[in-house]
């Protein structure tokens, strides 16, 4: 049975941004030393993005660059589910 991880945005500044392979010789963004800011905090981690969520962040990834990501914990590391979606706006 798997366990329930939430997500959270976060917005991430990378220290350093590289392009590595995965076992699948698929390419994701490895983001080490990033600052990440969310819920009044801030800390220091290591943020991979993967498969679809590589290919849509990866043009926002740069050194020193601030971006708002949705992220998951994913053992020792932040696993980039994303951009967060807009917030909905009430009908009139």
């Amino acid at each position: 049975m798997s366990k329930f991880v939430p997500s959270f945005v976060a917005i991430v500044t990378p220290a350093s941004v590289s392009t590595r392979r995965s076992s699948k010789n698929e390419p994701y963004a490895y983001l080490g030393g990033a600052t990440v800011e969310a819920a009044g905090r801030t800390n220091i981690a290591t943020v991979m993005a993967f498969g679809p969520a590589h290919a849509a962040v990866k043009s926002k990834l740069k050194k020193g660059r601030k971006v708002e990501l949705l992220l998951q914990r994913d053992g020792g590391t932040l696993r980039v589910l994303g951009f967060p979606k807009p917030a909905a706006t009430a009908a009139a």
